[in-house]
C-alpha cells in the first residue's frame, strides 16, 4: 500500500483511498498525493477541493488511478 502511495506521489497519479477519520467515519476519496510526512499523507482532495492530511494509518485501500494531475503546491 506504502508503495502504491510513494509510486504514484512521484508519477502524479491520483490515488483513491478508504479512510476512516479520526471520528470512526469511513470514505472513499480521490486525492492528489504530494508528500508523506510525520506519517500523514499530504494531498489535494477532489471531494473537498482543499488540500488535506490523511494519517496513514487510517487508509483502508488504495488504487491508482489512470488519471494524471499537475501540483498545486
Amino acid at each position: 500500500m506504502m508503495n502504491d502511495i510513494l509510486n504514484a506521489i512521484k508519477s502524479h497519479r491520483i490515488i483513491k483511498i478508504g479512510y476512516r477519520s479520526k471520528t470512526g467515519n469511513s470514505s472513499v476519496r480521490l486525492i492528489e498525493p504530494y508528500e508523506i510526512k510525520d506519517n500523514k499523507l499530504y494531498g489535494y482532495c477532489l471531494e473537498k477541493k482543499s488540500i488535506r492530511a490523511f494519517i496513514v494509518n487510517n487508509i483502508n485501500s488504495v488504487e491508482v488511478t489512470d488519471k494524471y494531475f499537475t501540483p498545486r503546491w
